[in-house]
Formats: C-alpha cells, structure tokens, sequence
C-alpha cells in the first residue's frame, strides 16, 4: 500500500522542490539584506560620489562652498536617488552644481545620472 502512494507523488524523487526552496529562500535573503541595507545608506557617500564627479570636471573644493544633500527611496524601495547641491562661492562668477545620483538597489554604488551647472546672477 505504500507503494502506491509513493507511485501516486511524482514530486517525491524529483529534485524541482528542493531546488524552488533553495531559489525562494535565496531570493528573500537577498530581498532582506537589500532592504537593511536601504536603512543604513549614508548621505556621506552620496556626496563623496558627488564630489568626486565634479572633480571629473576641474572643480575643486573651498571652505566657502555649501553642500545640501536630499536622499529619496525609490518608488519599488528597492534603490534610493539623491540630489546633491554644491554652490560654489567663487569671487568671479557663483556657482550651483547639482548631481542627481541613484542606486538600482540598495546593495550597489551610487552612480551619476544628471549634472548640471547653473551660474548665479
């Protein structure tokens, strides 16, 4: 009799169940580890990131020059984006320099994806 209910459960030799356990308890590792690292995101490293772009194109910094950091979660809060603003106070010609940075997920670097100088009157 036994014999019949094992017939009767194909999914018992098959490897497929344990192969979806270990794929679903990876992927809700993955999704924990991304979502506690969305809580320790440092504005810091956002604007080093910044900083460091702006560099790329010749600004260097001085005391006078203010920073303001925004830190948003993206809308699946899978990632963030931040906007950093840099005003330059340069005796010649003022300066707003604003970088748009985002994180796809919270686990990776941020990356630059708009940059823009404005020059103050």
């Amino acid at each position: 009799m036994t014999d019949d209910l094992s017939a009767n459960q194909p999914w018992s030799n098959s490897p497929t169940p344990w192969l979806r356990i270990v794929i679903g308890l990876s992927l809700g590792l993955f999704i924990a580890i991304n979502f506690i690292a969305g809580f320790t995101v440092s504005e810091k490293l956002a604007e080093e990131a910044a900083i460091a772009r702006c560099r790329e194109d010749g600004w260097q910094a001085t005391n006078g020059d203010v920073i303001r950091s925004e830190i948003t979660s993206t809308r699946n809060g899978t990632g963030k984006a931040a906007l950093i603003t840099l005003k330059k106070q340069d005796q010649k010609q003022p300066v707003t320099i604003r970088v748009t940075l985002y994180k796809p997920i919270n686990l990776m670097g941020w990356r630059v994806s708009d940059y823009r100088e404005e020059k103050i009157d």
